[in-house]
């Protein structure tokens, strides 16, 4: 098996963004005092929702799908960062 360091690099990065956006909604769910199980809360289903996204980072295969997933990573930050300001 070869290993592509250039690769499992951007993936530890993404795993390190990704758990910073993830901890940003965390903490959202915390400071309302929301139970992590209402799944028909909208905070409770996105916490969960990005957690699963951030497991997913490591079942990319390719640079490319790794660029798809660094975007939407991306895209959630600037929502998660809106949703802290209200």
């Amino acid at each position: 098996m070869r290993l592509d360091y250039q690769q499992t690099y951007k993936e530890e990065i993404l795993v390190e963004f990704a758990s910073s956006v993830y901890a940003q909604v965390v903490n959202l769910v915390v400071e309302h005092k929301l139970n992590i199980h209402d799944e028909n809360h909208f905070l409770v289903h996105l916490m969960h929702q990005l957690g699963d996204a951030k497991l997913a980072i490591t079942d990319a295969h390719s640079l490319e799908e790794l660029e798809t997933t660094q975007e939407y990573w991306q895209t959630m930050n600037e929502y998660v960062k809106r949703l802290c300001l209200m």
